[in-house]
């Protein structure tokens, strides 16, 4: 018994180190601990990924409406303003997988979904599987037939393939994109932006709360996602309430690696004079300016290399803004994290 003792002991002693525990969160973590301000989801406090109602909305002067929301993020891509909302994270976690998702389609157009028909999910959030990022394959019906779960598709065989599609589950049917003020707006420009369509999908017989944010979110290729930088500035280790840099083309580069940038001596963020709220958190890297720059709430939160320029009589074209990636990656002291994320840029409302 002795030798075999040893032999165990020696096959321990040569085990390799486990890796760091794969973790992953989505808005229903979100929700159950959304009154924690530290920030354990990748990076983000849960309080800063979701709000209730009546809870004050990050970035904004207004609280949340009915149901939980949410909130908007202030983001900058090639010098241009975004919005955005964050709603997967993940942490030393292998590549999202890319499940189907069924969309019912007529005989006569095939590669069309059926409107009033909900699509079949083959898995939820319980699943390991689980991600917001779907390929569609279209499934031909008869007019006033549905399908509910897995089986029924695949005893159908090989449907049309179709684009892939960004639908986060979010747990329960309250939980959309913060709303305020009559409508989704950006924080800080305050301009109505256009949320997720709120529906329902099956899971093996079961109907589930989605946001559908619609094709094209992000880029892919043979099953797995590309994923894009988004820098995230940071003082002393700790990630700063300002606008992070995305790439070019926001819209359609959802899936993220954050990057840890340090902000470079001297410079400071501009923060509007009546948005004194914003400066929580930027103690000595947010200076007063004058009220008449009040009219610039786009570049708000934006990181300029030399602050100076915010008393110039050209602002805002008198700063060298650190507002695009090709600026911002040169940087020195960043750090790449293995922390993902899925996100989706939200357009402006059109008259």
């Amino acid at each position: 018994m002795r030798p075999f003792v040893v032999v165990v002991l020696l096959a321990s002693a040569c085990a390799p180190p486990s890796g760091p525990l794969a973790k992953g969160w989505t808005p229903r973590e979100f929700l159950a601990k959304r009154a924690e301000t530290k920030p354990l989801f990748g990076g983000w406090a849960p309080s800063e990924l979701l709000v209730v109602e009546g809870q004050p909305i990050p970035y904004s002067t207004r609280t949340q409406g009915p149901g939980e929301g949410l909130p908007v993020f202030p983001g900058v891509s090639e010098s241009r303003a975004i919005g955005f909302v964050i709603t997967d994270i993940w942490q030393d976690h292998p590549q999202p997988w890319i499940q189907p998702v069924w969309m019912s389609s007529s005989r006569e157009t095939p590669a069309t979904r059926r409107p009033g028909v909900a699509n079949v999910f083959p898995v939820g959030l319980d699943s390991t599987f689980y991600s917001p990022w779907w390929r569609t394959e279209f499934v031909p019906i008869d007019e006033g037939e549905e399908l509910t779960n897995s089986k029924q598709v695949i005893d159908r065989g090989a449907g049309v393939d179709g684009p892939l599609v960004m639908c986060p589950f979010t747990s329960r049917d309250s939980i959309d994109v913060a709303a305020e003020a009559g409508g989704v707006r950006h924080p800080l420009t305050l301009k109505l932006l256009n949320g997720g369509v709120k529906a329902k999908g099956y899971v093996d017989g079961v109907l589930h709360q989605y946001l559908d944010f619609g094709p094209g979110r992000a880029q892919w290729h043979d099953q797995e996602l590309d994923a894009f930088d988004l820098f995230v500035f940071t003082k002393a280790g700790a990630a700063l309430p300002v606008a992070t840099v995305w790439p070019a083309d926001p819209a359609r580069h959802g899936f993220l690696t954050r990057v840890e940038v340090p902000v470079p001596g001297g410079a400071a963020f501009f923060v509007p004079s009546n948005r004194a709220d914003l400066k929580k958190g930027l103690e000595g890297l947010a200076p007063d300016v004058d009220a008449a720059l009040d009219a610039f709430p786009e570049y708000a939160l934006r990181l300029a290399r030399n602050p100076t320029c915010f008393t110039m009589p050209t602002f805002p074209a008198s700063c060298d803004w650190l507002d695009t990636q090709a600026k911002v990656k040169v940087l020195p002291g960043q750090k790449r994290t293995t922390v993902q994320l899925s996100a989706a840029v939200l357009s402006e409302v059109t008259p």
